[in-house]
This record gives structure tokens, C-alpha cells and sequence, in this order.
């Protein structure tokens, strides 16, 4: 993937209007969170190519990534991490641009999801990853405090999964009956809730020191 430059064939505008109506072509929208990583990683670069110097295409070819997210489970969300590396990391006119958009639909997802532990955690994962990843990434997020503050605020209150469940339910799929799973796969146990506490509290400390780093 060539990030600093488009090379090859140019699309003209009609080519690139043809690509933009999502009603004729809305199956490839989401080709890249299915299960064949080459494949995800292709349709990736093709959307970032038709992206580049392409604001208009850039901001619907976002929006509708996190529509996709919003309505999946938590497991699909680590899927869309290379299709967004390869947008924000584009070198063009619009990076900056690009790159709060889809800071605006992280915080947007994440505050409409803040019930949901699992589904956080991974909207917390990914944004750390594209943080390390990226310089201006890392740059543009120190001055977007609304989603800063929420990722804080929820590492701080749950760094592990929520026994009770009354407030905040681990999965979007329902309560989890802990007496019949722990019969049935010892799910639970102190040091697995040690290790995702420990892992919680390092990320964020990890991201403060990244966002820092990109100022």
C-alpha cells in the first residue's frame, strides 16, 4: 500500500459515483470484515485508494464502517482495524480531516454502547492501536477530550468485566448465568480477572504515553 502517493489507474468521476452509491454496491461495503484476511486486507487498500485526495468518498466510505460496527458484535470490531489504519495513514490534503472523522464516530459508537463492557473494551483496543500506528492519529486524539475522557472514565470504573451485571452487561447478547458457566468452563476466576484488570490499566497508561508522545 502506497500511503504518501496513488499510484496506478486514476478513476474518473463516474467511476468514482458508481462506487459511492451505496444502494448497488452496498455488499462490498462490508467484504472487509469477513473472515479471509487477505482478501479483508485488499478490499481495505482498494477503499483507501479511492479515498485518497476524495474527502466526500473518505467521509461516506467511514460513516459506513461504524455503521457496521454499531450493529455488530463485539468480535467484528478488531476486523475494521486495517480498513481504518490504511484511511488515517493516507498522505493527501484531507488526512487531518479523515482522521477526526473517524475519531467523531469512535466517540459517537462508543457513547451510544457505554452498557455494553465487551463491546468498549474492543472500541478501546482499536483506538489504541490506531494511536500507536500513527503519529497524527495519536495527535489529533489529544485534542478530542470527549472520547479521551470516556475511554478514562470506563478503564478506570470496569477495568474488568462487570460481575453483577446491573448497570453494565458484558455482552450486547444478554446477562451471563455465572453459576452455570463456571460449572461448565471455570470462565471465572481471580486470576483471569487479575490479568484483564492489569492489561486494562496498562493500555490506558500506554495510550496517555502515545497521545503525549503525538503532541
Amino acid at each position: 500500500m502506497v500511503f504518501n502517493n496513488q499510484d496506478g489507474h486514476k478513476l474518473d468521476k463516474d467511476e468514482v459515483d458508481l462506487l459511492i452509491n451505496f444502494i448497488a454496491h452496498r455488499v462490498w461495503w462490508k467484504t472487509q470484515s469477513q473472515e479471509f484476511k487477505m482478501l479483508r486486507n485488499a478490499v481495505a487498500n482498494m477503499w483507501a485508494h479511492i479515498a485518497f485526495d476524495n474527502i466526500q468518498f473518505s467521509h461516506l466510505y467511514i460513516q459506513e464502517i461504524f455503521k457496521a460496527i454499531a450493529s455488530s458484535n463485539f468480535m467484528v470490531v478488531k476486523k475494521y482495524e486495517r480498513p481504518l489504519l490504511s484511511l488515517i495513514k493516507l498522505r493527501d490534503t484531507y488526512q487531518k480531516q479523515r482522521i477526526n472523522i473517524v475519531l467523531n464516530n469512535l466517540y459517537d459508537v462508543f457513547r451510544k454502547s457505554t452498557q455494553y463492557w465487551k463491546f468498549c473494551d474492543q472500541l478501546i483496543e482499536l483506538t489504541f492501536k490506531l494511536t500507536l500506528r500513527d503519529r497524527m492519529f495519536a495527535h489529533e486524539l489529544s485534542k478530542n477530550q470527549n472520547l479521551y475522557h470516556m475511554i478514562e472514565q470506563m478503564t478506570k470504573e470496569n477495568p474488568s468485566f462487570p460481575y453483577n451485571q446491573q448497570r453494565i452487561k458484558i455482552f450486547k447478547e444478554g446477562v451471563i448465568n455465572w453459576k452455570n458457566q463456571n460449572n461448565k468452563n471455570g470462565l471465572l476466576n481471580q486470576t483471569r480477572v487479575d490479568h484483564i484488570t492489569k492489561y486494562s490499566k496498562q493500555r490506558l497508561a500506554n495510550l496517555a504515553k502515545a497521545i503525549e508522545a503525538g503532541k
